[in-house]
């Protein structure tokens, strides 16, 4: 299966077993394990988000666009958005948290920021942070992911368990799924997990992201200005090398 659609993807991210997109500068697409756009929310004129923090389950999306002086609570369910100016010196971190319909999110300094809907507040340190580390590179369905150095990954699951891999390239983009670590970088895709590194390497333009779609790997490249979507199977991956443990 592949999807293409013309456009300038800046922004993507996982949602459970869909993906949300950018739609060039205006809204956003929401696009299923079929590639086909289940939803196209528009916001508004030169939107330009800079990171997004997601709940499938309140099917809630929080946009954060520093250029635009603003962040953007979507009502992903009832397609109904919320514009909520802001200071340009305000830098929100990935480390966020949502609790029913309200988003905790951290800027670097630590102070954590309430969200919700048209309103955003300051508010003491949330529990839901405390057991993370403040330095996060990144957060996936509850789990942190966080960077060392010499480029090791460690994967903190909401569990308590620990996950580390040693990746070549720390500013690849990454995704995590059952023990497994996605790595995008502009030429290859890898996928880590406990045994052995597969890889799957780009025949035309470069890759933009990838993520774990239910069984599958979703691959979003750009070829030639226009934006591609396929989806893959581990084995349709080369394989790498052998993990020693």
């Amino acid at each position: 299966m592949n999807l293409d659609i013309d456009n300038d993807v800046y922004y993507c991210t996982r949602y459970g077993s869909k993906i949300i997109i950018n739609n060039n500068y205006k809204g956003l697409y929401i696009i299923n394990d079929k590639l086909v756009i289940e939803k196209r929310i528009d916001l508004f004129k030169d939107i330009i988000i800079y990171s997004g923090y997601t709940s499938v389950r309140q099917n809630k999306c929080v946009l954060f666009c520093p250029d635009n002086s603003c962040i953007v609570y979507v009502d992903i369910e009832k397609d109904k958005y919320y514009k909520i100016n802001i200071s340009e010196d305000i830098m929100f971190s990935p480390r966020y948290y949502f609790l029913e319909d309200k988003c905790f999110v951290s800027d670097y300094n630590g102070t954590i920021y309430e969200i919700y809907k048209d309103s955003i507040s300051i508010k003491n340190e949330n529990e839901n942070f405390i057991e993370y580390p403040k330095k996060v590179l990144k957060y996936i369905d509850e789990c942190f992911i966080d960077i060392s150095r010499h480029a090791k990954i460690s994967v903190y699951e909401k569990n308590g368990y620990i996950s580390q891999y040693r990746i070549k390239d720390i500013s690849g983009r990454l995704d995590y799924s059952n023990e497994k670590l996605l790595v995008t970088e502009d030429d290859e895709v890898l996928i880590y997990d406990n045994e052995k590194i597969i890889k799957y390497s780009c025949k035309k333009g470069y890759f933009i992201a990838s993520f774990f779609i239910n069984e599958n790997i979703a691959v979003i490249s750009d070829i030639n200005g226009m934006m591609n979507i396929n989806i893959l199977k581990e084995n349709d991956f080369d394989f790498v090398k052998k993990i020693n443990v």
